[in-house]
């Protein structure tokens, strides 16, 4: 019942943002012993996420390096335009935020603080760097509410289990969180909210008239030293719990079911150069994924 994907939770929608992206960009560096043996091609490495809502930041633009030390190396001096589709937007590196120094370090981040991505909207962004030019495109979801959601303990007692219906749309993909914060929220030495916080896997529309409910459950392990809080369900009143849907441009389920198919000993990497290679929704000159969300919160209580 573990998520087969390393997706950690949104706390404020920013840092799981930048989260989300050091898990992918972690995953660009398995496999090496697979690719090696390719013959070295610089790339320009772009990783992001456009969040309904949200100020266009944590655009991630580095390039890809040899083997001799580390894979990726930051681009401090990109060209980093975004088009909606009316005009032009230029991108300028943002400052790095204390509580994220050891996972951004050696990496560069780039921002349009008057840009708001719109749901519905579609997005080009265009990365240049010496003589080398990289494109993607991505569109940003509408919001999806579940038709319902529902939470209860595991028959074993050892999971919390979420389960939300949901009316799959056409060229998205779905990732369900159940989060679970304490009232007031404890937190950690840096200040930050401690959340307990469990993941879906990923899923597509199944029927093509969208009308079929789906269902989309969320496994949190509420057993072992692990789990912080173990006593959600019996202590629901103590907690302030929600299901957190986030309706993805279905560019990322291409990356992520290939991965997933991939863990068997193939090379699961951006950088390997095969045709069935994994290297996201970049084209020209980079890799990388670049990526439309839009997320919808559903409170839910104990019945």
């Amino acid at each position: 019942m573990e998520s087969r994907i390393f997706i950690i939770s949104l706390r404020p929608m920013k840092l799981f943002l930048v989260l989300f992206i050091a898990a992918i960009s972690l995953s660009a560096c398995e496999g090496v012993s697979d690719v090696i043996i390719q013959p070295y091609q610089e790339k320009i490495v772009i990783h992001g996420f456009l969040s309904a809502g949200d100020t266009v930041r944590n655009i991630e633009i580095v390039r890809l390096r040899d083997f001799s030390g580390d894979t990726t190396i930051a681009i401090p001096d990109a060209r980093v335009v975004i088009n909606d589709g009316m005009r032009d937007y230029q991108l300028t590196l943002q400052p790095i935020h204390q509580s994220r120094l050891s996972l951004l370090a050696g990496r560069t981040f780039y921002q349009a603080p008057g840009l708001i991505a719109k749901a519905g909207q579609t997005y080009k962004l265009t990365v240049g760097w010496r003589d080398k030019k990289a494109e993607a495109t991505t569109r940003v979801p509408e919001p999806l509410l579940p038709d319902s959601v529902s939470f209860a303990p595991s028959p074993d007692n050892n999971f919390l289990v979420v389960k939300a219906w949901l009316r799959p749309r056409s060229k998205e993909a779905y990732i369900l969180y159940q989060t679970h914060r304490l009232k007031p929220p404890m937190k950690d030495s840096l200040r930050l909210e401690v959340e307990e916080v469990g993941p879906s896997e990923i899923i597509q529309q199944q029927q093509s008239d969208g009308n079929t409910p789906q269902l989309l459950s969320s496994f949190l392990l509420t057993l072992g030293e692990t789990a912080r809080f173990r006593e959600i369900y019996t202590r629901h009143e103590q907690f302030s719990s929600t299901a957190v849907l986030h309706a993805f441009d279905s560019a990322i389920w291409d990356y992520v079911t290939m991965r997933n198919n991939r863990r068997s000993g193939a090379s699961d990497s951006f950088i390997s150069q095969s045709s069935s290679a994994i290297r996201g929704n970049v084209k020209g000159d980079g890799i990388g994924l670049f990526i439309g969300v839009a997320t919808s919160r559903t409170p839910f209580k104990k019945k």
